[in-house]
């Protein structure tokens, strides 16, 4: 007897949202010259960096938990998405990060205590949406943003647009962070969908060694989600001057700045670029778009 085949589960894509969304965005606002290395010719370092990549392997687990937990609350088939584990150690193959043992060991190990922390998600929360790109209009330009997670809370009815965070020590900063981070702000007006039933932001931090895990909402900041639209429109304009004016990539502005050039992961992935020029292309690589 011939049965129909199921298709192969899926791996979630938890990437960026793209050259238009906010992560590029930020990233042309604090040094234009990273941002056309990135953007423009398309280059990234051959190094991985742990804490962004371990943070990659976190976000791909959380994804496919609660991907599978929305399947079942639809009385869906929640094996249309890879387990968790699997689709940890298959993004850590794709990104070929996949003989850092140690750290993904350590991934795995916080993560399976992320869930035995939060084991009544499923009762508590309906899953509205996971890793979904979400797009709004700021003066007529799209606005893409990838949200990790949107979720009604069965108990008040109020729904949260769910920002997860991973790091190595959780400090009174990792909230501080957030209260004026540009991805929060877009995640604000892609909220106002929801009228009334919007509770905000929330944060929800996985420290990975020794285990701590916090869920906290972001505090409002209304007069900073009111001005935000202008600050992208004024950036965009900038962007729109460098591209008219046929500037040379490799002579975008630099931020030369010892808080931007080194940030809270370390070097910026192209300060080598900056201090080298095209002497140390190879330790970089050109991606596809």
């Amino acid at each position: 007897m011939n049965l129909p085949k199921r298709p192969l589960p899926i791996l979630i894509d938890t990437g960026s949202s793209g050259p238009a969304g906010a992560s590029s965005r930020r990233l042309f606002r604090q040094c234009m010259q990273a941002w056309a290395y990135r953007y423009l010719l398309h280059f990234e370092p051959k190094e991985l960096n742990d804490a962004l990549s371990m943070g990659t392997l976190g976000h791909v687990w959380a994804a496919h938990r609660f991907a599978r937990m929305q399947a079942v609350q639809r009385g869906e088939d929640p094996r249309s998405w890879l387990p968790s584990d699997t689709a940890m150690f298959m993004a850590a193959r794709k990104m070929q990060y996949q003989n850092h043992v140690h750290e993904i060991a350590k991934v795995e190990s916080a993560m399976r205590a992320y869930e035995a922390k939060y084991p009544d998600d499923a009762e508590n929360y309906e899953i509205l949406h996971v890793e979904e790109l979400h797009a709004i209009d700021f003066f007529d330009v799209p606005y893409p943003g990838r949200l990790d997670r949107v979720m009604r809370d069965r108990r008040t009815g109020k729904i949260w647009i769910v920002d997860m965070k991973t790091t190595g020590r959780i400090e009174s900063k990792t909230f501080q962070g957030h209260l004026l981070n540009g991805q929060r702000l877009g995640y604000d007006h892609m909220g106002l969908q929801y009228g009334s039933d919007y509770a905000g932001v929330m944060i929800d931090v996985v420290q990975w060694d020794p285990h701590r895990f916090v869920r906290k909402k972001i505090e409002d900041v209304p007069h900073a989600v009111r001005e935000y639209p202008d600050t992208i429109a004024f950036f965009d304009g900038i962007r729109q001057q460098l591209a008219d004016a046929g500037i040379d990539p490799w002579h975008y502005p630099k931020a030369f700045n010892e808080t931007i050039c080194v940030g809270r992961y370390g070097i910026c992935d192209y300060a080598k670029l900056c201090m080298n020029g095209k002497a140390s292309l190879e330790d970089f690589v050109t991606v596809d778009q």
